[in-house]
């Protein structure tokens, strides 16, 4: 196997979860702007519990 493979273990993971939010927030000044971004989060059942067990994302423009 060289460096450009890549080997992903399916057996344990249960789902995975991509979507979008927006929110009306307030910044550190007081003032309210919309914000947007997007997150995958991936969980899995351990010991009849959710886990999440990676997340990935953040604000888009």
């Amino acid at each position: 196997m060289n460096d450009k493979n890549l080997v992903v273990d399916f057996v344990r993971l249960n789902t995975c979860s991509h979507y979008y939010y927006t929110q009306y927030a307030k910044d550190n000044e007081g003032k309210k702007k919309w914000e947007k971004g997007r997150w995958t989060d991936i969980l899995m059942k351990k010991d009849g519990k959710w886990v999440m067990v990676g997340d990935h994302g953040g604000a888009t423009k």
